[in-house]
C-alpha cells in the first residue's frame, strides 16, 4: 500500500479485523462497551474509529489494541500505519516518506581535532552500529562529568556519518546545566522544520509531535544525536523507532530505563588510560615539550586524574604560557588552594566545580546528602554500610547508592562496594565543609564509630582463642563477619580506609578509637606480610597513646611498633623501642606488658643473631608465665625458648620445651601458635637425624598458615620443606617447594626472597 493511498478507512479496516481475530481467539472481550472502558475512551468515540470517520491518537490507538490482545510485530504495524495517515493529513500527499528530495539536515557539530585513543570504545561502536538485527539502533554513551562522553561521540558520529546519507540532527537537551533540561516537544518542534515539515502542519501536543517526527524519518537513514540528556523520559519522544536511523545519546546518567524498554546499547566511558592521557597533553603543548619533561607530563595526568576535561583544561592553560614549565604546573596544582580553584575557568562549561554542581544539583535529597558526607570519608573506596553509618541510618542506603552509580558520581567496584573518582571527591570535602561543625562532627563520629566496632569484631574472628570483647555492642550495620575467612576478606577489602583513619585520627579527639582500630587490625597485617603498613599504623598508634596520655596504651604500641621495625631488619632501633616499652611497663607496675615485651626482646633479638640474649629475655618470660600460671604465654615464651635453643644447638631440650608448647596450643585450639611450634619442633627433628618427622611437622605448619592466610610463613614452611628434600636428595621435590616459596616472598616484596633464590642456583 503506497504512502498517497492510506486512509483513515484502512486504519480502521485493520482495527476491525483485529477486532474480529480478537474474538474468534477470545483473547479479550470484544464488544464495544467493554472495549470503551478497559481502553477508557467513550463508546462514540470507539464507534468512530471503527467507521474511519476519525482517526485516533497514536496513544488512543496503542490502547484499543492492547484492550484487543494485540502485540509485537501486529501492533507495530498498525500504528505504523495511523502515523502515515496523519502525516498524509498534515503534509498533503503530493511528498511521500522517503522522498529523495527532501530536505537533510547536517546539524553535527565538528569533532575535536585533538581526539585521541579510546580505540576499545571505538570498536564497541562499530560492532554495535553492525547490530543490524536489532531494532531501533540507539546507542547510549555514559560516564561521570568531564570523562568525554560528547568528545567521542562526535568524533565516530562523523566518521560513520557517510552510512546515513539523508542527514544528521542535532539538539542538546541540556539535561546537567545551567539552564533547565530541554522539553522534548520544543526539539521535536525543532526536528521536523529541520526535515521541512511546515509550521503549519505540526500537531499540537508532545505524543502526536512523536508520532509524526518517527513517520518522516521513517523511510531515511538519519543520525539522531542527542547530547547531554537528563532522563530516559526526556530522550524517549525523540526515538526514531527506526532500524534506518542510529540514535546516539550522551548523559551523565546511565539511562538504564532505554536499555531495559528500548533495546539500547550502552556503554559507560572510563577514565582515559595513562597513555592517551599523555598523548592529550602532548597535542595541547606539542609532542616535543611533552616529550623533554615526562615525569612532569606523568604527574599532571595524576593530578587530573586521567579525566580528560581536567585534563584539557591543564594541558590548554600550559599551552597559553610557554614559559612555565610542566613541572611548575604541577606544583601549583599540588599547592594549598586546591586543584578545583586551578582547574575552574570563568565559562561555566570548563568549571570542574561547577560542571560538578550540575550533576549534584540533579540528585534526590538522600542520594545528595550521602554524597556530600563523602567529604569525611578517607576515601577513595567506599563500603555500602559505612554509607549508612554516613547517612545515621539502620539500614544500607541501596536507592541513594544506585542513584549515585546512576549518576556516574561513584562506581561500582564490587558487591556491596563503590569508588569515587579523586576530584569529585575533593568537590564532595568542599561541599562537607559548607555544613555545621556540628553535623560535620556528628557524620565523623558515626564513621569512626562504625569502623572500630567493625574491626574489632574482624580482630575478634582471626583471634577466636582470645575470646569476644563483650563492651562491643554490635548493629544491624555491621559487616557479616562469621568466619576467619570473611575477616580476612573484610580487612583486605577496607584495610586502606583502617590505615587512612587510623593516621588521620591519631592526633586528634578520636585518638582513643586510632588506637584501638590500630591494635585489633593487628594480627591482620602482621599475617598478610604488609611490612610497611604495619609499621605505618603502630607509628600512628604511638602517637595516639601519647596524645591520649595513657602509659599503658603507649608501652603496647611502642612493643608493637619496634616488632614492625624488625621485619624490616632494622634491629637497632627495635631494640631501642623496646627499651623504653618495657621501661614503662614496669613503671606502671603492667606485668602483663613486661612479659610480652620480654618476648618481642626475644624475638629481635633472634632476627639480630644474638642467640644468648634471645635466650636470656626468652627465659625471664618463660619464668614469669610459670610464677603466673597463665598458660597460654607459657606456652608463647616455651615457643620462644625451644626455638632459639634449637638455634644453639641443644636439640633434645629446643624438643622437650616445643612439644610442651604444642600440646597446650593444641588444647587451647590456638592455630598460630601451633604453626609456629611446629616449625621449631620440625628444625628440631631434622638436626636429630629424622628427616620424615621433620618433614610431617612442616607440612602441617604448611597448612595452618595457608588456613591462616599467612603467606610470609607459609613461604618460610616452604624453605624449610626444600631444605629436607634437598637433604634426602629428592631434588625435584626441593625445587616446587623453594620455587613456591620464593614467588610468595617475591609477592610480598620481601628481602628474603633473595636468600631463597641464591638457593635455587
Amino acid at each position: 500500500m503506497s504512502d498517497e493511498t492510506v486512509t483513515r478507512e484502512d486504519v480502521a479496516r485493520e482495527l476491525t479485523g483485529a477486532r474480529v481475530r480478537a474474538k474468534k481467539g477470545r483473547r479479550a472481550a470484544t464488544s464495544v462497551k467493554a472495549l470503551a472502558v478497559r481502553a477508557n475512551i467513550s463508546e462514540s468515540s470507539l464507534y468512530a474509529y471503527f467507521k474511519g470517520t476519525t482517526l485516533p491518537s497514536a496513544e488512543v490507538l496503542e490502547r484499543v489494541l492492547r484492550a484487543l490482545g494485540v502485540e509485537g510485530a501486529e501492533l507495530g504495524r498498525i500504528c505504523t500505519l495511523r502515523d502515515r495517515v496523519d502525516v498524509t493529513q498534515r503534509v498533503g500527499s503530493t511528498q511521500p516518506l522517503g522522498n529523495t528530495g527532501a530536505r537533510q539536515p547536517r546539524e553535527l557539530r565538528a569533532s575535536s581535532r585533538r581526539f585521541v585513543g579510546r580505540r576499545a570504545e571505538l570498536e564497541w561502536l562499530e560492532r554495535s552500529l553492525g547490530r543490524s538485527d536489532e531494532c531501533p539502533r540507539v546507542v547510549v554513551l555514559s560516564g561521570m562529568a568531564g570523562v568525554g562522553k560528547t568528545t567521542l561521540a562526535l568524533h565516530w558520529s562523523r566518521g560513520v556519518a557517510v552510512d546515513f546519507p539523508d542527514g544528521q540532527l542535532y539538539a542538546n537537551l541540556r539535561g546537567f546545566d545551567r539552564e533547565s533540561p530541554a522539553e522534548p516537544e520544543r526539539i521535536l518542534e525543532d526536528f521536523l522544520r529541520s526535515l521541512g515539515v511546515a509550521p503549519s502542519a505540526l500537531p499540537s501536543g508532545r505524543e502526536a509531535k512523536s508520532s509524526l517526527f518517527r513517520t518522516v524519518v521513517a523511510a531515511r537513514r538519519m543520525i539522531v544525536f542527542l547530547d547531554n540528556a537528563r532522563s530516559a523520559g526526556q530522550v524517549r519522544p525523540l526515538l526514531s523507532g527506526s532500524e534506518e536511523c542510529l540514535t546516539v545519546v550522551t548523559s551523565r546518567d546511565r539511562l538504564d530505563g532505554l536499555v531495559v524498554h528500548d533495546g539500547a546499547h550502552q556503554l559507560t566511558l572510563d577514565l582515559m588510560p595513562q597513555d592517551d592521557a599523555r598523548r592529550l597533553i602532548g597535542r595541547y603543548v606539542g609532542d616535543g615539550r611533552a616529550q623533554a619533561d615526562r615525569d612532569a607530563v606523568d604527574n599532571l595526568v595524576e593530578l587530573c586524574g586521567r579525566l580528560p576535561l581536567a585534563l584539557g583544561i591543564v594541558a590548554a592553560g600550559a599551552a597559553r604560557r610557554p614559559a612555565v614549565g610542566l613541572r611548575d604546573l604541577v606544583d601549583e596544582l599540588r599547592g594549598a588552594g586546591g586543584r578545583l580553584d586551578l582547574l575552574g575557568s570563568w565559562d561555566a562549561e570548563l568549571d570542574l566545580r561547577t560542571v560538578f554542581n550540575w550533576s549534584c544539583a540533579a540528585l534526590p535529597g538522600e542520594a545528595a546528602e550521602l554524597f556530600t558526607l563523602f567529604g569525611v570519608h578517607p576515601g577513595p573506596d567506599l563500603e555500602q554500610r559505612a554509607c549508612g553509618a554516613l547517612l545515621n541510618r539502620e539500614r544500607i542506603p541501596r536507592a541513594a547508592l544506585g542513584s549515585l552509580v546512576a549518576a556516574n558520581l561513584i562506581t561500582e567496584s564490587g558487591v556491596g562496594r563503590y569508588r569515587i573518582h579523586d576530584l569529585l571527591h575533593e568537590y564532595a570535602r568542599e561541599r562537607v565543609a559548607t555544613l555545621t561543625a556540628g553535623v560535620r562532627d556528628q557524620a565523623v563520629s558515626r564513621l569512626v564509630e562504625h569502623y572500630v566496632r567493625a574491626v574489632a569484631l574482624a580482630g575478634e574472628c582471626l583471634e577466636r582463642h582470645q575470646g569476644s570483647r563483650k563492651d562491643r555492642v554490635p548493629n544491624s550495620l555491621l559487616p557479616p563477619l562469621d568466619t576467619y575467612q570473611d575477616a580476612m576478606d573484610w580487612l583486605e577489602a577496607e584495610f586502606l580506609t583502617v590505615r587512612s583513619l587510623i593516621e588521620q585520627l591519631a592526633s586528634t579527639s578520636f585518638a582513643p578509637q586510632a588506637w584501638q582500630m590500630a591494635r585489633d587490625c593487628n594480627v591482620f597485617v602482621r599475617r598478610t606480610g604488609r611490612r610497611g603498613e604495619r609499621l605505618a599504623i603502630h607509628r600512628a598508634a604511638v602517637t595516639a597513646a601519647a596524645y591520649m596520655g595513657d602509659k599503658r596504651a603507649s608501652a603496647r604500641s611502642t612493643r608493637h611498633l619496634a616488632e614492625a621495625m624488625s621485619r624490616l631488619g632494622r634491629q637497632e632501633e627495635a631494640a631501642e623501642l623496646l627499651a623504653t616499652a618495657l621501661s614503662t611497663s614496669e613503671g606502671e607496675a603492667d606485668r602483663a606488658s613486661v612479659l610480652a615485651t620480654r618476648l618481642s626482646f626475644s624475638r629481635v633479638f633472634e632476627a639480630a643473631g644474638r642467640y644468648p640474649d634471645a635466650l636470656e629475655h626468652a627465659d625471664a618470660a618463660l619464668t614469669m608465665a610459670e610464677q603466673d600460671g597463665d598458660a597460654r604465654t607459657f606456652a608463647d615464651a616455651a615457643t620462644s625458648a625451644g626455638r632459639i635453643l634449637g638455634l644453639l644447638g641443644r636439640h633434645e631440650q629446643s624438643l622437650e620445651l616445643s612439644l610442651r608448647a604444642l600440646a597446650e596450643y593444641r588444647r587451647r585450639g590456638h592455630i598460630e601458635g601451633q604453626a609456629d611450634v611446629l616449625k621449631g619442633i620440625g628444625d628440631a627433628e631434622h638436626a636429630l637425624g629424622r628427616p620424615a618427622e621433620a618433614i610431617a611437622r612442616y607440612r602441617e605448619s604448611l597448612e595452618l598458615d595457608r588456613r591462616l592466610g599467612d603467606r610470609y610463613w607459609e613461604a618460610n614452611a616452604l624453605n624449610r620443606l626444600a631444605d629436607v628434600y634437598e637433604s634426602r636428595g629428592e631434588t625435584q621435590r626441593a625445587l616446587d617447594c623453594r620455587s613456591e616459596s620464593l614467588s610468595l616472598l617475591r609477592s610480598l616484596h620481601h628481602p628474603d626472597a633473595e636468600k631463597v633464590a641464591a638457593k635455587l642456583i
